[in-house]
């Protein structure tokens, strides 16, 4: 499978829509890889080892900074680079931010600079990051890319260290890589080398990038993604992109260069390795001539912009030797990188993940929490009462938006609420369409006892704001799943309910609809199919199956004109309802699963039930001034045959 695209997860997330925070008025589908200043920078100074003034957020813009300044004079500079992932959930995770921590001081101590130690970065990433949330892009619409900054900017004039350092923090949200193309085309340099031995390749100095311009630029204007760099010592073995790592997969043995000194050791290039490692794929570090590039089964590049990306080509002395062909291995990656790739990509936008990575959920770093963290626990309960309507009951809340007031009475103390009223009000009485009448002593309005609203976007879904606790109750069948942000709060919604429902209180959530519910030490609440899945192979009778990449041609369209319909669709029917209920935590599945359900049945024409009345009817319909926003009349008109709408 793909990394899934975090715009489609669909699981118990969303149970707490994004109702809690605001994005900045801004095209996300418009966002690319050039800078977008956010609203605010982190600025702290450091002289002498250990003397840290209070970092302070300032409105973004210029600094003021000596130009005798040791970042000027004498290059004395580091940076670093890693990103907050909106998660689906609506919450906000760094990835592996310690690893850049440490990343700096290793540079640092290199150009003879003090750096922030660990907790004191990580801290400082997190409050830029917490005062810049609203241009922490939509899930799957990019991400905030973070540039931490070391800079000697003391004065000096002779050569030395500053003896004053600035660390400084600013932020920009960027688009996702594929933008740019799903894989890259790279051109390899022979005579410019991106490091020597002995020099600064292993840390992010400033000094290491600008020198690579020029090649970088003739390869661009050629029409390459990138260059890459080969060895200064032998000028035969590839060492790294311009600015990210690369990896070789050669009969299933994944091959990177060894981080000797003049590799920078990339957090991403870690982390794969550690995922290959953990699903035990073969992974050698070690000199790879560039001979084994170009003869290479797959070749992709990692780092915090390109994330994984397969190479689609590497050109040298202007022969092109294709990598990834376009048939049949359209998914990009193959396996066994596929499994690693896809793992990579969970974790690091926050997916609930399960089975054999579940070790590596501490690489994500929460900044703000997911909905589920916020929560005890996930309480079920059993309606026993066959009908639990009966006495007059209803478990039908007054729909409204968390952002209005609770109720009408609180409502009407408001002017701004008075005023919409009344404009209402007015509105009904000037169109004449209505009889307004005073409401009968015996009809009651409708509403709920309990306090809870009913969410606009799902009608089994209810909403209950108490104070600073939310609660959170989902009705399926005559089933409850109840959750909050506080247990005691649980338990008195279950008593309330007792009050009206003849109840059986199920205790902790563990199975739900083929989704498994694990709870963690640390109250977060993890989610999965594993069973589900297994399941669901074993119906399929597909255990012995090897899994493929690319299962389906590209470019293929189905049809209902084509093939030959079953006599008995059943089996058919059931395996594609089972995938539907899978997308729940797959939802890079859902597109194909969308395609396949289009064919359960196969209906044309005009179908007549036996015993129906063949008539023509028609219906119309005028409501004036009934357009909320322009107050434009809507009308319209339908003629069913039967049963069947044959003009609207």
């Amino acid at each position: 499978m793909l990394p899934i695209s975090p715009t489609d997860l669909y699981s118990l997330s969303y149970l707490l829509p994004f109702l809690f925070f605001s994005y900045v008025n801004f095209n996300w589908d418009k966002l690319g890889f050039g800078l977008t200043p956010t609203d605010y920078i982190y600025i702290m100074k450091i002289s002498g080892k250990d003397n840290f003034s209070e970092g302070s957020l300032s409105r973004y813009g210029n600094i003021e900074i000596s130009p005798s300044a040791a970042i000027f004079n004498y290059g004395q500079g580091l940076f670093e680079g890693l990103k907050a992932y909106r998660r689906p959930d609506g919450g906000i995770q760094l990835f592996r931010p310690e690893l850049n921590a440490l990343r700096m001081k290793n540079g640092a101590d290199r150009l003879c600079m003090p750096s922030p130690p660990v907790d004191v970065f990580v801290d400082a990433v997190k409050k830029i990051v917490l005062a810049n949330q609203r241009w922490v892009p939509p899930p799957g619409k990019g991400s905030l890319y973070i540039r931490p900054l070391l800079m000697g900017s003391g004065a000096v004039l002779g050569i030395g260290p500053a003896p004053e350092c600035t660390f400084l923090i600013f932020t920009s949200p960027i688009g996702n890589w594929y933008k740019c193309g799903p894989s890259m085309n790279l051109y390899v340099e022979n005579e410019v080398p991106r490091a020597t031995p002995g020099g600064t390749g292993a840390i992010k100095s400033i000094t290491n990038y600008s020198p690579v311009f020029e090649a970088v630029n003739k390869a661009k204007a050629k029409g390459f993604t990138d260059v890459l760099f080969l060895d200064a010592t032998t000028g035969k073995n590839v060492e790294e992109v311009s600015s990210c790592n690369v990896f070789i997969v050669k009969d299933n043995v994944i091959l990177t260069p060894p981080t000797n000194g003049t590799i920078l050791p990339g957090i991403t290039r870690k982390s794969i390795i550690e995922i290959a490692l953990h699903l035990k794929y073969k992974v050698e570090e070690h000199d790879v001539p560039l001979m084994d590039v170009l003869t290479a089964d797959e070749v992709f590049c990692t780092g915090t912009a390109v994330g994984v990306t397969a190479v689609a080509s590497v050109t040298h002395h202007d022969k092109r030797t294709v990598i990834m062909v376009s048939e049949p291995r359209v998914s990009i990656f193959g396996a066994p990188s596929a499994v690693i790739v896809e793992g990579f990509f969970l974790i690091r936008w926050g997916f609930l993940v399960a089975g054999d990575l579940l070790e590596f959920l501490g690489w994500g770093f929460p900044i703000i929490n997911s909905s589920l963290s916020l929560f005890h626990e996930l309480h079920s309960l059993h309606i026993i009462e066959e009908d639990p309507f009966t006495g007059g009951y209803s478990f039908i809340f007054e729909i409204a938006d968390v952002q209005e007031p609770s109720s009408f009475r609180k409502a009407s103390t408001i002017p701004q609420w008075q005023a919409t009223m009344q404009d209402e009000y007015d509105s009904l009485k000037a169109q004449g369409t209505w009889v307004l009448v005073h409401l009968p002593e015996d009809r009651a309005i409708v509403g709920g006892a309990l306090g809870f609203c009913a969410s606009a976007s799902d009608t089994s879904l209810f909403v209950k704001q108490d104070g600073s606790n939310i609660i959170i109750l989902l009705l399926y069948v005559d089933d409850i799943i109840l959750t909050s942000s506080n247990s005691v709060k649980i338990q008195g919604v279950i008593q309330e309910l007792s009050e009206v429902f003849d109840l059986k209180d199920m205790g902790k959530l563990t199975y739900f609809l083929g989704l498994q519910i694990q709870y963690k030490d640390n109250g977060d609440i993890f989610v999965n199919q594993s069973k589900y899945i297994k399941d669901l192979i074993h119906k399929a009778s597909i255990e012995t199956c090897k899994p493929t990449p690319t299962p389906y041609k590209p470019h293929h369209q189905l049809l209902t004109s084509e093939g030959t319909l079953l006599a008995d669709p059943t089996l058919y029917r059931s395996r594609v309802g089972s995938l539907q209920y899978l997308t729940f935590t797959r939802p890079n599945n859902a597109y194909a699963v969308n395609t396949v359900c289009q064919f359960m049945t196969i209906t044309t024409g005009i179908m007549y039930f036996v015993d129906i009345i063949h008539q023509l009817n028609a219906f119309s319909n005028s409501d004036w001034a009934a357009d909320l926003n322009i107050r434009r009349s809507i009308t319209g008109y339908v003629l069913f045959l039967g049963n069947n709408p044959i003009s609207w």
